[in-house]
């Protein structure tokens, strides 16, 4: 994205002035246009890494450990409420009102073996 505005601005400009001829400093406006652009990504993009290794900037895990937890816990509240949860006296049967979450899961529990294949 960076860079875009720019660009679009610059290739706004008419080809043509009013008058017909062509437009003053077009072609040098999109040239320099175009190469700021490609400097600053390209120069920010090979510097950044040589400049955080100096400062000696390290990732402290930090962000990794809050999510691990985030998600330990989200699990275990999961948990928690399907435990929660009345399991059906005959889970396999087809209930009239269609069957909710809690059918599909005690179903998917309690599968009957696969048929066994004739060579």
């Amino acid at each position: 994205m960076r860079g875009v505005v720019s660009l679009a601005a610059a290739l706004a400009l008419p080809m043509e002035a009013g008058t017909g001829t062509p437009f003053p400093g077009r072609d040098l406006i999109l040239f320099f246009t175009f190469v700021v652009i490609l400097v600053t990504l390209v120069l920010q993009g090979l510097t950044l890494p040589p400049i955080i290794r100096w400062l000696g900037i390290h990732d402290d895990g930090l962000e990794a450990k809050e999510e691990k937890s985030a998600r330990l816990k989200a699990n275990q509240a999961a948990l928690a409420r399907l435990k929660k949860l009345p399991i059906p006296p005959n889970p396999t049967a087809m209930c009239s009102a269609g069957c909710g979450s809690n059918m599909r899961i005690a179903s998917a529990s309690s599968k009957p073996p696969l048929p066994k294949m004739k060579n």
